[in-house]
């Protein structure tokens, strides 16, 4: 109830919090799938050094939606903090190619967390994945040097966008 009243609060269209209801309704029947991948991943996670696990909970979203695409599909992660959702992707689909693009470096939402110590910890997580390529540099001034990226980026947000239009938004109408 309190994101519901957190969505209101912050102004978000209805089409957002209709999806949000919606996929909290499908959550419910997919309860037993849910709890089992975010299991999976915590054992997973025993070998590696992981400080704060922000991500367990949603491997089944993710296990779920990136199933849907070609398996050797290319995965831009911007903030990849200590791996780990970068870890799924690599574990769940092995031809996938994965870029991390963070700085490591502290932010005002962040104040109080070693960003060195973050940082190594991302190296040792990911340094048995030839699929994951770690890029140090500001999300920014990532995209202005690589404009592939960000013409790509911006062509899957608009697939991704019409998908969402077309099986939840307006079922049936397209």
């Amino acid at each position: 109830m309190n994101k519901i009243i957190f969505l209101i609060k912050s102004k978000s269209p209805f089409t957002i919090i209709l999806y949000f209801l919606m996929q909290k309704i499908s959550n419910i029947f997919s309860k037993r799938k849910i709890i089992k991948y975010k299991k999976n991943h915590q054992i997973f996670l025993k070998d590696k050094k992981i400080t704060n696990d922000f991500f367990s909970s949603n491997t089944y979203n993710f296990y779920y939606f990136c199933s849907k695409i070609n398996s050797n599909f290319r995965y831009l992660e911007i903030g990849s903090y200590e791996g780990n959702s970068a870890l799924f992707i690599a574990n769940s689909f092995k031809f996938s190619k994965i870029y991390c693009v963070d700085n490591w470096v502290g932010t005002q939402e962040y104040t109080n967390h070693n960003f060195q110590n973050i940082e190594n910890n991302f190296d040792y997580n990911v340094k048995n994945y030839n699929n994951i390529n770690k890029i140090k540099d500001r999300s920014d001034n990532f995209f202005f040097k690589n404009n592939f990226f960000l013409i790509s980026f911006i062509l899957m947000a608009i697939i991704w966008a019409l998908k969402f239009i077309k099986t939840v938004l307006i079922p049936g109408n397209f």
